[in-house]
């Protein structure tokens, strides 16, 4: 369902757009320019207007539908205020969970239940999303590397040294450098600003004075406790022994938690793309970097005959860079195996019309 909504998203757009451009595709075929200058509309429908965007504006789309539905609910339902059912379907959204605040009628509860579940689904659909594009750059950047060798062995000018590990340990110093912002602008505010508090609304302490908060039994955060909360958040764990209580605070909060898991999410990934880089594991190998040895050699040579085909020279790439596993490739010959009726290492008409009467007679 998410997906199908993002695709009405996108394609109602890319529709509106291919509609905004007509007149100036018929002014181009008027004047005799070229139609291939440009992207067709079946393209941008195919890919979305925004080849490189597209699923994330789709995502963006669908969440910001998820938690407007979430809010009015929660207004309608259990009487919150608006702030208070943004800060309650943010901590759904990045499963922090405190449980501060918790349903009380039995509508909000039978809610509560399938938005939760349909916010799994969702948080599904973005991480195949997401991991679906990083594989897509990972791939955009082996390709490139390959053609990097190609020229580079044709021109007989050794390629430059990669930059692939450097690139790695800055993109991770801005990634703990993000995540240390939130961190550090999050307790900064609660054991400021937020140092003790009355609440407010349902979750409101009787007989507490803001003007006297810490007195009358206000909720009070020092700077252990600020900084215990937001990495307590940041890393989604949510205890719920400190959490926001003011209205200022719940409303920041929610932006902080939404950004703040995205950067802890962030920093986790490259921390480990770096520790792959640096052990010479990851997909930013140096194999355009080496001439062929006799060791290499006898790993591409699968068969062992003595001879390195471009099936083996294949094979042996694709381990290398740790784009499939030997289990993996082992399935895959297993398939073709199946196919392969005549086992003369290659699929004919004769396989082909085996299969077929094979299919017939079940």
């Amino acid at each position: 369902l998410l997906s199908q909504l993002q695709s009405a998203f996108l394609s109602s757009i890319c529709t509106k757009m291919a509609g905004a451009r007509e007149p100036i595709r018929q002014a181009k075929e008027y004047s005799g320019m070229s139609g291939d200058e440009g992207s067709s509309d079946e393209d941008d429908q195919q890919n979305g207007c925004w080849p490189q965007h597209g699923q994330l504006f789709g995502n963006f789309l669908v969440a910001i539908m998820y938690i407007a539905v979430g809010v009015m609910a929660l207004m309608g339902l259990e009487g919150t205020t608006f702030v208070t059912s943004l800060y309650i379907v943010t901590q759904i959204v990045t499963t922090i969970g405190y449980g501060d605040i918790t349903m009380k009628t039995n509508e909000g509860k039978l809610f509560m239940t399938f938005y939760v579940l349909c916010g799994i689904v969702f948080v599904a659909n973005i991480i195949s999303d997401f991991a679906s594009n990083q594989l897509a750059k990972q791939t955009e950047e082996l390709r490139s590397k390959m053609a990097s060798a190609r020229v580079s062995k044709e021109s007989g000018i050794m390629p430059a040294p990669s930059k692939m590990k450097t690139y790695k340990l800055y993109r991770l110093i801005a990634a703990v450098g993000v995540f240390a912002f939130f961190i550090i602008s999050w307790a900064v505010f609660f054991a400021t600003y937020e140092s003790c508090s009355c609440s407010y609304g349902k979750t409101e302490i009787d007989g507490c004075i803001d003007s006297n908060c810490a007195a009358t039994g206000g909720i009070q955060k020092g700077w252990v406790e600020a900084f215990y909360m937001a990495v307590v958040t940041m890393t989604t764990v949510g205890f719920g022994d400190f959490t926001p209580s003011s209205m200022i605070g719940r409303a920041l909060g929610s932006v902080w938690m939404l950004f703040g898991v995205l950067a802890t999410a962030n920093m986790v990934s490259a921390v480990g793309n770096t520790v792959a880089a640096i052990a010479g594991k990851g997909r930013g190998g140096s194999i355009q970097r080496e001439a062929m040895t006799e060791k290499m050699f006898t790993a591409m040579d699968h068969n062992h005959d003595g001879k390195v085909d471009r099936e083996e020279f294949l094979r042996f790439v694709l381990l290398r860079e740790n784009l499939l596993t030997e289990d993996v490739l082992a399935e895959i010959d297993a398939l073709f195996d199946s196919h392969d009726h005549s086992k003369n290492g290659s699929v004919d008409l004769y396989d082909l019309i085996t299969e077929l009467r094979g299919l017939e007679a079940h």
